[in-house]
């Protein structure tokens, strides 16, 4: 008979099998091996949880969940370290300006939530390792002002790009000696000023 509130949880390396239950603070040990998960299956047989929670490890929680699984042990697989950036994501595509507007910016330009998400997280987390490598505080002022630049240079690419194709239909003759100097109308739609040439 399942109990409907003890869950399990089995925390996983490459030689053991830590098994503890919701309602009680002991942690039994098992080895990482066919004989251990033999033993850690027979031990939640006799009072099933609710739920036996393992942690993703590298592939090495498969022979556990599937032997769970083949006993009709209800089991899950969780990535912690994913699931906790996911939910900071989730927060963040919200809250933190950077990020929201790094977000809002995707799902702009076309792409599904999900993988505007996980572009996202990639960002979250490039934004931590630098934070962690310069030894500084978080200011949100800094990246929002790359990621505005960078907007701005893909902003300048795509104009200059457009001018150049035009050009080249036109003939060579059409192309100006300074590529990069835009007509009037597109710097002001763009709300940029023409780049200096480079001498």
């Amino acid at each position: 008979m399942t109990s409907a509130t003890v869950y399990a949880g089995v925390d996983v390396s490459k030689a053991d099998l830590d098994l503890a239950f919701s309602d009680s603070e002991e942690t039994v040990w098992f080895p990482n091996s066919e004989d251990g998960i033999g033993e850690l299956v027979q031990t939640l047989e006799a009072e099933p949880p609710a739920l036996v929670v393992l942690e993703a490890t590298g592939g090495f929680e498969t022979a556990t969940a599937l032997a769970l699984a083949a006993r009709e042990i209800r089991v899950v697989v969780v990535d912690p370290v994913r699931s906790a950036v996911y939910l900071s994501v989730w927060s963040a595509s919200k809250w933190n300006p950077v990020i929201r507007v790094f977000y809002q910016r995707l799902r702009a330009r076309g792409k599904p939530p999900k993988v505007a998400q996980v572009a996202c997280m990639r960002k979250l987390l490039t934004i931590l390792n630098a934070i962690l490598r310069d030894g500084r505080r978080w200011d949100p002022e800094i990246p929002l002002q790359q990621l505005q630049l960078q907007h701005s240079c893909q902003r300048i690419g795509i104009l200059l790009r457009d001018q150049l194709a035009d050009a080249g239909s036109r003939g060579a003759s059409r192309v100006t000696q300074d590529p990069l100097r835009f007509p009037r109308q597109q710097q002001f739609h763009v709300g940029l000023r023409p780049p200096m040439a480079l001498h």
